[in-house]
């Protein structure tokens, strides 16, 4: 390309040069006592030069600037990407959402709610409590299609020296699945070929908490997918406290927790461990972790509203789930966490096909 351009440089030149001499060979034969301008042979060569040089520039260096400005932008995107991303640890989920998704999300509930407030739903707690009321029949007819929805995730495995509280942070919450609910919505997922429950989608407001101060429905003859052979054990978690739990191995765990207004059913409930239920008992572990946090964010945000969405993971055809992805964001983006919540017991092994589990 530089030989080219070289070689292009030189015949313009020549042809530059050709041209002068021409005009100045006109201009002095042509000289007479009353012509005082070039003729207009001399005075079109004179044009054709003044283009000619015109376009050698713009061949000769246009390309070089396109250059360098295509590497300056190249510079500038790079440096956004590596300096204006924040490095975030996990007390840093809930104070950072990118702009953009923060305008999305509270874009999205703002036209939601005027829609729901101009049908007369969605407002106060008695649309609240009609919702919860007609969830199971939503669920059985508009949700059938998202019945298990874990094929392709993979559970994570446990590490008891960093998920000290039974769960761990993923990054940023995936809320696409939940995008089209109104405020106040829960749907759930119908239980799938081999009776597991699957995922359960909700865009909570405060309504939906004073929903679940209703009394608890009586859950003993719900047996979720492996749930089997129950048994009192003793779980020592060897902690600076010594902490040591005596109970029941299994729990019926919510994904959506009932003082969250979820339902009191098998399509709300996994075969969990005490442990993936609560962790230690110290009520932030396990799938309190994000309950937690989900109740502290509406003692501060009252009039605010949060996606919430759980699915249970699932190994091939396994019945017992080894792990529960929470999702969960704000609507104004402020807040926003993926948590995976593990399935397990210190000291016991669990044969999650069946359900069967042993002290080690």
């Amino acid at each position: 390309m530089q030989k080219r351009r070289r070689t292009v440089k030189n015949n313009s030149l020549k042809i530059l040069n050709s041209l002068k001499k021409e005009n100045d060979t006109g201009a002095s034969s042509k000289q007479a006592p009353h012509n005082n301008a070039l003729d207009a042979s001399s005075h079109k060569r004179s044009v054709v030069a003044t283009i000619c040089t015109i376009a050698i520039c713009l061949f000769l260096f246009l390309p070089g600037l396109m250059q360098d400005h295509e590497k300056a932008v190249q510079s500038a995107a790079h440096r956004t990407s590596s300096s204006d991303i924040p490095s975030l640890s996990a007390k840093d989920f809930d104070t950072y959402a990118s702009s953009t998704a923060q305008q999305q999300r509270s874009a999205l509930y703002d036209a939601q709610h005027v829609n729901s407030s101009a049908s007369g739903k969605g407002t106060g707690s008695s649309a609240a409590k009609d919702n919860a009321g007609a969830q199971s029949k939503a669920n059985s007819s508009g949700a059938a299609e998202d019945a298990h929805v874990s094929a392709g995730q993979v559970p994570s495995e446990f590490n008891p020296q960093r998920d000290r509280n039974f769960f761990r942070y993923l990054g940023h919450a995936d809320i696409s699945a939940a995008l089209n609910l109104a405020p106040g919505e829960i749907r759930y997922s119908a239980l799938d070929s081999l009776g597991r429950t699957g995922s359960a989608y909700a865009l909570l407001t405060h309504e939906n908490l004073d929903v679940g101060t209703r009394p608890r429905e009586n859950i003993s003859s719900i047996h979720p997918s492996g749930w089997h052979n129950n048994q009192r054990v003793e779980i020592s978690f060897n902690d600076k406290n010594n902490t040591v739990y005596h109970g029941y191995f299994y729990n019926r765990s919510h994904l959506i927790a009932h003082f969250l207004g979820g339902d009191d059913k098998a399509y709300n409930m996994v075969t969990g461990t005490r442990v993936q239920n609560v962790g230690d008992n110290r009520g932030y572990g396990g799938m309190a972790g994000p309950e937690s946090m989900a109740r502290s964010y509406f003692k501060k945000n009252p009039d605010g509203a949060l996606y919430y969405l759980v699915t249970p993971l699932y190994v091939g055809d396994e019945l017992v789930p080894r792990s529960v992805i929470v999702n969960m964001q704000s609507a104004d983006g402020h807040l926003s966490r993926k948590l995976e919540v593990f399935n397990v017991a210190p000291g016991f092994t669990i044969d999650y096909k069946t359900g069967n589990f042993w002290k080690n």
